[in-house]
C-alpha cells in the first residue's frame, strides 16, 4: 500500500502510524511524506509542507516499480499538494482512501490557507477516492470543575517527601508517600521517578511517572485523581500496583492552564496502567509496549505500536465517582 501523509516524528499519527497499521494488516507500506511536522506525543509546534512535485515523483516511481494495490492519503498540508495528489490518483487508477487531516489533536492547524481552502483542496480528491472524514461529534460530556480552595497545604506526610506547599509535588526515586484515607490533596503538578509510591485522592496540574515509579493504593479505593493539564506515564512505571481498575480513576477538570501543551494523557514505553479515565477534553493514547487496563472517555483515544488496551468489565458494575462517565459509553461495551 502506498501512503502519502505528514511525518509525525513521534509515531503517534501520520505516516509512521499508518505504516504500522498497514503492517499489522499483513501488507507492506510504501511511504511518501507530504510534510514534516515538529511535534511529540504531547505537543504540536508547527509543520513544513514539502514540494508537491517531489512527492508525486516519488509516488510515481514506487507505483512503477512496486506492486502497489491501494493508496492511502492523509495530511496534504496545502492546496498545491492536494491538486498534485489528485492528478496522481487519477493517473494511477488504484483504489484509494483519503482521510482529511485539518488539525492536530491539540487543535493546531495542519493545513495552510484556512478551513475554506482545505475543503476545496480535499474536494479535488473526492472523485478519485473513498473519503473518511471524522464523524460528527457526540453530545459533549460535562467538564468537571477543579476543586476550590487551592492546592494542598503542607502536612506531615507531605513535608516528609519535601513538599513545600507550592502545588508541585516531586517524588524522587525510592520515595514513598502514604496519604491518609479520605483526605483530599490538591497539587499544581506531580513528578514521579524511580520507585515513588503515592496514595489516595489528589488534584494535580500534571502527573508524570518515569523509570520504575509506582502509584500504590495500600488501603484500596476508590480513589479519584483530578488533573488539569497532562498525564505522562513511561519507562516501566506502574499506575495502581493492586491491579484493580475499579479502585482508581483519573478525571480531567477545568481548562488546561496552557491549552497548547496540556491536551495529552499518555501511557508509553512499557508502563502499566490500571484505572479508568474521564477526560472528554483531552487526547488519551497508549504507545510502545505499554498495557492499559480500564476504560476511557476522551476526545480522542488511540493505540499504536505493540501497546495493549483491555476493557475491565468490572467497571460497568462499579459505582463511579463521576456518574456521567457510565451513563452511556462504558455500557456500550459487549457483555455489559
Amino acid at each position: 500500500m502506498l501512503i502519502l501523509a505528514g511525518l509525525d516524528p513521534s509515531g503517534g499519527a501520520g505516516l509512521l502510524a499508518d505504516a504500522e497499521a498497514v503492517r499489522a494488516a499483513g501488507a507492506r507500506p510504501l511511504c511518501v511524506a507530504t510534510a514534516l511536522t515538529a511535534q511529540t506525543t504531547r505537543h504540536m509546534h508547527g509543520f513544513q509542507p514539502l514540494a508537491p512535485a517531489l512527492a508525486v515523483q516519488t509516488a510515481e516511481a514506487l507505483i512503477e516499480e512496486e506492486p502497489v494495490r491501494a493508496i492511502k492519503v492523509g495530511m496534504v498540508g496545502t492546496s498545491a499538494m492536494a491538486r498534485a495528489i489528485a492528478g496522481l490518483l487519477g493517473h494511477a487508477a488504484l483504489p484509494a482512501v483519503v482521510d482529511p487531516v485539518l488539525a492536530a489533536s491539540s487543535g493546531a492547524a495542519l493545513f495552510q490557507g484556512g478551513p475554506a481552502a482545505a475543503r476545496e483542496a480535499y474536494g479535488a480528491l473526492w472523485p478519485h477516492a473513498v473519503i473518511t472524514p471524522n464523524a460528527p461529534a457526540e453530545t459533549p460530556y460535562d467538564i468537571i470543575a477543579c476543586p476550590a480552595g487551592g492546592y494542598s497545604p503542607v502536612t506531615p506526610e507531605l513535608a516528609a517527601v519535601g513538599y513545600t506547599g507550592n502545588g508541585v509535588l516531586n517524588l524522587a526515586s525510592g520515595t514513598t508517600l502514604n496519604l491518609t484515607a479520605g483526605k483530599q490533596y490538591f497539587f499544581k503538578s506531580v513528578t514521579m521517578t524511580g520507585t515513588a509510591s503515592p496514595r489516595k485522592q489528589y488534584f494535580f496540574k500534571s502527573v508524570t511517572m518515569t523509570g520504575t515509579s509506582k502509584l500504590a493504593l495500600p488501603g484500596g479505593g476508590p480513589v479519584d485523581f483530578q488533573v488539569q493539564d497532562s498525564i505522562y506515564m513511561a519507562g516501566g512505571s506502574i499506575a495502581n500496583t493492586n491491579h484493580k481498575a475499579t479502585d482508581l480513576s483519573f478525571s480531567a477538570c477545568g481548562t488546561p492552564t496552557d491549552p497548547s501543551k496540556g491536551n495529552y494523557w499518555g501511557v508509553t514505553g512499557g508502563a502499566d496502567a490500571f484505572f479508568s479515565v474521564y477526560a472528554p477534553n483531552h487526547v488519551v493514547y497508549a504507545l510502545g509496549n505499554s498495557a492499559f487496563y480500564g476504560a476511557v472517555i476522551s476526545s480522542i483515544f488511540y493505540i499504536t505500536g505493540s501497546a495493549q488496551f483491555h476493557y475491565d468489565e468490572a467497571l460497568a458494575r462499579k459505582a463511579s465517582p463521576n456518574l456521567q462517565v457510565q451513563r452511556a459509553t462504558w455500557g456500550q461495551f459487549a457483555g455489559n
